[in-house]
């Protein structure tokens, strides 16, 4: 992924103490910031006024900046703010000069309060230019922009026994995939399971080994040859349609006629950056694609499955598509049949991670929500394991508790799906949900 690109702007007003400031904040405030790997654009000089707002919107709408940053080095009018964010149509981040003199802040507030009665998407701050919470801040922000452009640009492959499944109007597709993909700008591309098995029939055993070897880390491999060969095949046959149709992730309606078809494949996918859902969650699939742009490291699939009687945590299980890189030891990783035919399962206990990130997405035309949160895994050992139950086990903890954590689940509607990902993405989660313009809930509140 390209870095963010920042519209970074400094104004002043010529009757305001501050805007003497102006040039050094300017030189301050591109050096941080491209220092943290942000690609800066603007103009190299301080905006005055109107005609230096045109002249700067200009030339900054052909670059095509991710995120808007007005540093305010003195009290400004409002009509210059206006001009600037109408005019690029980025969100913006409204910086404030520490300097009480200047009346900055108090511009910010004044502009983010016009913002926010006429639903202008706006954060906020007010420090040193050269700072980290400056840098740092910006580049969240500018980062959330980004992905969420980019999704607003994805196609979404959604694999299904069949291609029609409408209750009544005139398209092949419901009318919940067309609200969807209104609301969050995406493309959804139907797909037949016949096409992607064709696909994997024709691949060779020879090729299918080879990825077999090429992707160690299971201890036990139960499953039958044949299984691992077919599965393998999936794997290359969905990298095909991947790169046919431009997916930027795929969701298989696998359950149950097609039980553990791409189990394999979404494990060892999940560890090279592309996200494909063994149960058709097609929202499940867009959270964890935006969530493997935010930040490294494979994304995995979890449900609610018990809670302990002994103790305030919480037991997710999924029946096994988890990339082995999550176990604590390869020897821990257990591959075996599932299903009629050619299924397989991975099963393990996800290993101690000290923050993960928590999303899921769900509702319905006009009431999308995305819900994240923080949790710990706690890790689990071989043999609590095996006595819960095998297939994928984590035990995590949550802020509260684990029955404040489901507790919570039921009362704001939450999805039974839960993505989980190593490191904390919520901050840039919530940007992205009000850039979607969805709902965003703390999954622990």
């Amino acid at each position: 992924m390209a870095p963010p690109k920042v519209a970074l702007i400094v104004v002043a007003s010529p009757v305001e103490s501050g805007g003497e400031r102006g040039e050094d904040l300017l030189r301050q405030a591109t050096r941080n910031l491209r220092d943290g790997g942000l690609e800066v654009i603007g103009p190299t000089d301080i905006v005055w006024g109107k005609v230096d707002a045109t002249g700067a919107i200009d030339a900054l709408r052909a670059q095509d900046p991710d995120l808007l940053v007005i540093v305010h080095a003195s009290w400004v009018v409002d009509t210059l703010q206006f001009q600037l964010i109408r005019e690029l149509n980025r969100p913006v981040m409204l910086w404030a000069v520490p300097h009480a003199e200047t009346f900055a802040l108090a511009s910010v507030k004044h502009f983010a309060s016009v913002a926010h009665h006429n639903g202008l998407l706006y954060r906020w701050g007010q420090g040193a230019l050269s700072g980290p919470d400056f840098r740092d801040r910006v580049a969240a922000v500018a980062q959330a922009s980004a992905v969420a452009r980019q999704l607003r640009r994805a196609r979404v492959g959604l694999i299904t026994p069949r291609a029609t499944w409408r209750t009544t109007g005139l398209m092949d597709m419901t009318y919940d995939d067309w609200d969807l993909g209104e609301q969050l700008g995406i493309t959804l591309q139907h797909l037949d399971f016949d096409e992607l098995i064709a696909i994997a029939e024709k691949k060779s055993d020879a090729d299918a080994h080879g990825e077999i070897e090429r992707h160690p880390g299971y201890g036990w491999v139960e499953a039958g040859d044949a299984r691992m060969v077919f599965s393998a095949k999936v794997y290359l046959a969905i990298k095909d349609l991947a790169a046919e149709y431009g997916l930027r992730t795929i969701a298989a309606a696998c359950y149950p006629k097609q039980f553990g078809l791409v189990n394999l494949g979404s494990a060892w996918l999940a560890d090279e950056g592309f996200y494909l859902d063994p149960e058709g969650d097609v929202g499940s699939a867009i959270v964890a694609s935006t969530l493997m742009a935010l930040q490294p490291g494979p994304v995995t699939l979890a449900e609610p499955a018990l809670i302990p009687e002994d103790r305030d945590t919480l037991i997710l299980r999924h029946e096994g598509s988890s990339p082995a890189s999550l176990a604590a030891a390869p020897s821990q990783v257990h591959v075996i049949d599932l299903g009629d035919a050619t299924g397989t399962l991975i099963e393990f206990g996800l290993r101690k991670i000290e923050t993960l990130t928590a999303a899921s997405l769900c509702g319905r035309k006009g009431d999308y929500q995305l819900w994240a949160g923080r949790l710990t895994s706690l890790g689990m050992e071989p043999e609590e394991w095996s006595r819960v139950g095998r297939g994928f086990l984590a035990e995590v903890s949550a802020e509260g508790g684990g029955r404040r954590l489901i507790d919570r689940m039921f009362s704001t509607g939450q999805a039974h799906h839960m993505l989980l990902q190593e490191g904390d993405a919520t901050r840039q989660l919530a940007d992205i949900a009000e850039m979607w313009g969805v709902g965003f809930v703390p999954m622990v509140g």
